[in-house]
């Protein structure tokens, strides 16, 4: 069995069986393998849907709130190498047994009542049962691509925060950011408290015009965000002039970090936000690692403002950079390949081995004219292929996909074991 075989069983383990990337519409399904499960609205739930920023906004709020003390159940997507990672209490994946046991009693709610759960839908349910069992406090869930008709708003949440929309996911969502912003804010129940992340003018309007019947809500100016340092090592800055700290990359995150601290003061008027601290390590967000001494750095951005984000902060490093690259099919590479160009001169193209991934062939296509050397890695010849790329005396970027960046640290690790 190959290297990327493996990794696929990992990531799509045989007890999830069912389309990795299905997609349905609705929550009457969902609700109702929650109701047979007993799983109902009995603790706060603080939902995120947006296009960029959801996962760290989602960790943030977590970390935050375990700061002060709370049980947090935690849900995030997607996984790099295990859906165990999606599922955390107080920052404690699911032990991989527990979850193939969670599983397997959702499974016979499915088949009792003759219905079955999309991939994410039973990962949903996995997690809310999960929380329920843990008893925790506070449950955080990060949506997965819409906000009506996510899974994650089947049991509706006590506070919605909404991170910056763009486009993508435009075969779901709609073809505009206006279409994208009324599905993502259709998740909101009428009696939550809303937080806005700024965002595009255009955007805020269509916000706006849904909030104005009743709704509780407050927007994030973006003049109250100043940055005072952003590196590698973490980012500093001024939210409404107090002075936040965090060892996240990217000075990016200070509006996610912004967007979790008003999420927590939405559940907790009293929750004081002067003079933060916080030390979070994001899976591929910026993500820094050291290889034969080489600095990784690892981010699944794979739409337009992520990799805008992304680039910007390459640009401002000024430092040279090798690129390791793919892509889904749906997604626009071709604008993505020449945002990378700006800030490097060498990029290594990874097919990755299933039917949503974009051919290498393709990409390598793509990326004619735009960089000095380019090469496609065989996923079967990984190994070989990245020792090939840390031998570039330069910073290397792995982005473009979560998928890309969990079976590259996948492909590393396994290199690391040999040693």
């Amino acid at each position: 069995m190959s290297l990327a075989e493996d990794w696929l069983k990992l990531i799509h383990p045989d007890y999830l069986r069912r389309e990795f990337f299905d997609i349905k519409p609705g929550l009457s399904i969902i609700r109702e393998v929650l109701s047979c499960l007993g799983v109902k609205k009995e603790k706060p739930i603080i939902q995120i849907v947006g296009t960029n920023g959801k996962g760290s906004t989602t960790y943030a709020i977590s970390r935050l709130l375990q700061i002060e003390g709370y049980s947090v159940g935690t849900f995030v997507s997607p996984h790099e190498i295990s859906p165990s990672e999606r599922i955390l209490v107080n920052d404690r994946q699911i032990d991989s047994a527990q979850l193939k046991d969670v599983v397997s009693t959702v499974n016979a709610v499915e088949k009792s009542a003759g219905i079955s759960l999309s991939y994410f839908e039973l990962l949903t349910v996995a997690a809310l049962y999960w929380f329920k069992i843990c008893n925790v406090d506070i449950i955080v869930l990060e949506a997965g691509m819409g906000g009506r008709w996510d899974a994650t708003s089947a049991l509706g949440q006590d506070v919605l925060a909404v991170t910056t929309i763009g486009i993508d996911h435009t075969d779901y969502l709609g073809e505009t950011t206006k279409e994208i912003a009324k599905e993502k804010i259709a998740a909101a129940s009428k009696r939550s408290k809303i937080v806005i992340a700024p965002q595009r003018p255009e955007v805020r309007e269509v916000l706006a015009d849904y909030l104005k019947n009743g709704f509780s809500f407050k927007y994030i100016d973006k003049e109250s965000i100043k940055i005072l340092e952003s590196s590698l090592s973490g980012t500093k800055f001024l939210y409404n002039d107090m002075p936040i700290e965090t060892d996240l990359a990217g000075g990016f995150q200070a509006v996610n970090i912004a967007a979790a601290i008003e999420s927590v003061r939405a559940l907790n008027s009293r929750y004081d936000i002067s003079n933060v601290r916080l030390n979070l390590r994001i899976p591929s967000r910026l993500q820094v690692k050291k290889i034969d001494n080489r600095t990784m750095v690892f981010d699944g951005a794979h739409n337009r403002d992520a990799m805008k984000a992304v680039c910007g902060f390459f640009e401002k490093l000024k430092k040279k950079t090798t690129v390791i690259y793919s892509s889904m099919k749906d997604k626009n590479y071709p604008e993505n390949l020449q945002l990378l160009s700006k800030i490097a001169n060498s990029i290594f193209i990874v097919g990755l081995p299933f039917e949503r991934a974009e051919k290498a062939i393709n990409l390598f296509k793509a990326s004619e004219g735009l960089f000095n050397h380019r090469e496609i890695i065989s996923d079967n010849r990984i190994a070989s292929g990245l020792k090939k790329v840390t031998g570039f005396n330069e910073t290397i970027l792995v982005t473009g996909s979560f998928y890309l960046t969990g079976f590259i640290k996948y492909a590393l690790e396994a290199e690391s074991k040999k040693v």
